[in-house]
């Protein structure tokens, strides 16, 4: 196992598609680049970008939140339409830098409809954090098959999705 001055980052047996995968998604919004859409199926906002060959979402579902306004995960996931080194269901751990914040965890993979990658769901307040307020997201840093993935605007998108996992409840 990995020493880290940060907490994990932890898996759940969810699926979270890709934008491209027929899903029941209503767009909401659109921010500093990242699409805001809400989740029918898993009754949860998400944001998403695109980086070829990479989707990027970052979100949460229902089933993960706590009472009222108090969030306890979201998940993050990372699909290509290129070739992915982990399988359908598999599980593989991971590590993250996030601009010198290292964390690490489990992610699951997923393959769909041309689109290939994997997810993790976070149980650290500090990932969320740092994907808002940090510049750049290297996954499996050091390794050659590194992702490095541009986190522009990511944190007015967070604003927006919290803002539309509220929307979404109230109703």
């Amino acid at each position: 196992m990995f020493a880290f001055r940060r907490a994990a980052v932890a898996a759940i047996v969810c699926f979270v598609a890709s934008g491209a995968v027929a899903q029941p998604f209503m767009a909401k919004d659109t921010v500093e680049g990242w699409g805001i859409f809400y989740n029918e199926a898993t009754k949860g906002c998400f944001m998403e970008t695109q980086q070829e060959p990479y989707v990027i979402q970052i979100g949460t579902e229902m089933a993960m939140l706590g009472e009222g306004d108090n969030e306890k995960f979201g998940f993050l996931a990372v699909y290509s339409s290129g070739e992915v080194e982990i399988g359908d269901g598999e599980e593989r751990e991971v590590k993250f830098d996030l601009d010198g914040d290292m964390f690490a965890g489990m992610a699951t993979g997923a393959a769909r409809e041309g689109f290939a990658g994997g997810y993790v769901v976070a149980n650290n307040p500090n990932f969320g954090e740092d994907l808002a307020m940090k510049q750049t997201l290297t996954i499996n840093p050091g390794m050659e098959n590194a992702v490095e993935i541009d986190l522009t605007g990511t944190k007015m998108a967070m604003e927006a999705t919290r803002a539309c996992q509220k929307e979404m409840m109230a109703q």
